[in-house]
């Protein structure tokens, strides 16, 4: 048996040179070794940008993300990066974006004839809305990330019928198709020209354990699809498996991370903000280091150590010194340094927040911003969601496209999918502490009554007029009897 693992949580291969492709044993060209000038010029920035989003024990046990220092020994090093730790805002900040997407629902109209296949869109049993939600993550880290639109492999039974000439793997015989997620790291090669994608070589991981008395294996295998046929090879360019799909398309649809960008590489959300990251791992590290080595301070005596008498005198002890000598004392390390590398930190953190466009703490952050300051973080933040659920949009809709080809069913391309086109970032527990206040003041029944409708609207952006009128309703009987 043979399981295909998730190919974004495959490492990539070794990086190979366009003029350093492998021969086989036969000295023919070995397909599997192919990477486009893209891939092979961001592979290193897309393994540290996905690492960077994870954190963990992955991150801190690379030694290539932490720098050593010049008057630092190898020990010392390996001693200090034993010791390190990670403050990841890589992850919350594109996790929080992915909320505030999926926040409001996405609406799929007409698509009935889907119901089935969006209960279950891949091999791990996740829903259509769970599966998005992953995409969505994925571009954010990467700047671009890929589907193929596949459709289950043909049965021997159904082999052979196709070889009698009564089928091909262009059919619907209760199979559905599945998604497949591939990260820019696992697409080496490809191939476009003005009416779209010619071909694309992917490579995945396949382990096989059916038997549990053998140890299992895992394989490296490689996939070339093109607009009529699809080919897996192994890593040494031998032939595994093929055939047709006679779909006259590559099935396979990419989606950029900012707006409706096509180019090869997108934008990730964390380009800046995963290297600004690393500087603070750079300096807590430092800093850790420096109170490790300074942590206590140090007894100081004046004159020789034989002069001195210890005594137990009590739980910590005490001695005597020489009459005449000056009376020991303790000095301190020097916390300047320190206090530098907390204040580089923190000035971090802010630029972190700044270039999300997150709103920053007043009160812990001692930073103060304007009505006007906060309308335009929101209005950039804002736009920045509306520019993504596009991008959404079209990315389902392309999917759409080809699941009806795939399934001979025309009007599934018609499907009209719409992600929300206005973000409110306004906590819902802020709408109703303003609520509290509102009623405090005495506003009035057709006051409150309009701003709890608005409440129930922000949090129910996809509930029709009567269901908002029944929920602002019982929010008023609610608030009657107990008050904000």
């Amino acid at each position: 048996m043979s399981t295909q693992i998730a190919p974004q949580f495959t490492q990539a291969l070794s990086v190979i040179g366009e003029n350093d492709l492998a021969l086989t044993s036969s000295g023919s060209f070995n397909i599997a070794a192919r990477r486009h000038p893209v891939y092979l010029n961001n592979v290193g920035e897309w393994r540290f940008l996905y690492d960077a989003y994870r954190g963990g024990k992955d991150y801190i046990s690379n030694p290539n993300n932490l720098k050593r220092h010049s008057y630092e020994t190898d020990a010392l090093f390996r001693q200090r990066l034993a010791r390190a730790y990670y403050y990841n805002y890589c992850g919350p900040i594109i996790d929080g974006m992915v909320n505030h997407l999926f926040k409001g629902g996405v609406i799929r109209e007409n698509s009935k004839m889907l119901a089935d296949f969006y209960e279950e869109v891949n091999d791990n049993g996740k829903d259509i809305n769970f599966f998005m939600r992953d995409v969505a993550t994925q571009a954010g880290i990467y700047g671009k990330v890929s589907v193929l639109v596949d459709m289950p492999k043909a049965t021997p039974e159904e082999i052979a019928a196709r070889e009698r000439g009564e089928a091909t793997r262009l059919f619907d015989q209760g199979k559905t198709p599945r998604l497949f997620v591939y990260a820019p790291i696992n697409v080496l090669d490809w191939s476009t020209s003005a009416d779209g994608l010619n071909w694309v070589l992917l490579q995945h991981e396949e382990r096989e354990d059916l038997n549990p008395f053998i140890p299992a294996k895992n394989k490296q295998v490689y996939e070339l699809w093109d607009r009529t046929s699809w080919t897996s090879y192994d890593k040494d360019g031998r032939r595994i498996d093929g055939g047709d799909h006679l779909l006259g398309i590559v099935p396979f649809v990419t989606i950029s991370n900012i707006g409706l960008d096509q180019s090869s590489t997108g934008e990730s959300t964390i380009k800046d903000i995963a290297h600004i990251n690393n500087n603070i791992y750079q300096l807590c590290s430092l800093l850790d280091e420096i109170f490790h080595r300074q942590a206590f301070s140090q007894l100081t005596a004046e004159g020789n150590p034989k002069e001195y008498d210890a005594q137990a005198m009590s739980t910590a002890g005490a001695f005597c010194y020489p009459i005449g000598r000056k009376q020991p004392d303790f000095i301190s390390p020097d916390a300047s340094q320190a206090e530098l590398h907390m204040k580089q930190i923190d000035s971090m953190i802010g630029e972190i927040y700044r270039i999300a466009n997150i709103k920053i703490n007043a009160n812990e952050n001692r930073l103060y911003k304007t009505i006007v300051q906060s309308q335009y973080d929101f209005e950039a933040f804002n736009s920045v969601l509306k520019n993504k659920a596009r991008a959404l949009e079209k990315f389902e809709t392309d999917v759409n496209y080809i699941l009806s080809l795939w399934l001979q069913q025309p009007d599934i391309a018609s499907i009209n999918v719409q992600y929300p086109a206005e973000f409110d970032t306004t906590l819902l527990a802020d709408d109703v502490a303003e609520a509290s206040q509102l009623n405090d003041l005495g506003m009035g029944d057709v006051f409150m009554q309009m701003y709890k409708r608005n409440i129930a609207k922000k949090r129910f952006p996809d509930a029709d007029e009567e269901t908002i009128d029944k929920i602002a309703a019982a929010f008023t009987e609610a608030t009657a009897t107990v008050r904000f």
